[in-house]
């Protein structure tokens, strides 16, 4: 269930397939337009999305700022020691 008050609020779940997994995913979120920075980060063991963006961002809860400049990325409960991800600067 999406809140109302969420950005993601006029978007639909819907099954992803990758591979041989599937998961549910948001779909149809609107793509933002205009210029952003970012600076690049590599994925160490243990590594989580939101340990990421508290670390990084200062808050947990902004683990979507990352996910949105890294749409490549679907799976991020596998991330891999070495991998390169970008961090949105000024978030």
């Amino acid at each position: 269930m999406i809140n109302s008050d969420s950005r993601y609020a006029n978007c639909s779940i819907e099954p992803l397939s990758y591979g041989t997994q599937t998961r549910v995913s948001i779909t149809g979120l609107s793509q933002v337009t205009g210029t952003f920075g970012f600076t690049y980060y590599q994925i160490v063991d243990n590594d989580t999305i939101d340990d990421i963006a508290y670390r990084v961002l200062g808050d947990g809860q902004l683990w979507w700022k990352i996910a949105d400049i890294n749409p490549e990325i679907l799976m991020w409960d596998q991330l891999t020691p070495g991998q390169i991800i970008r961090i949105p600067n000024g978030a």
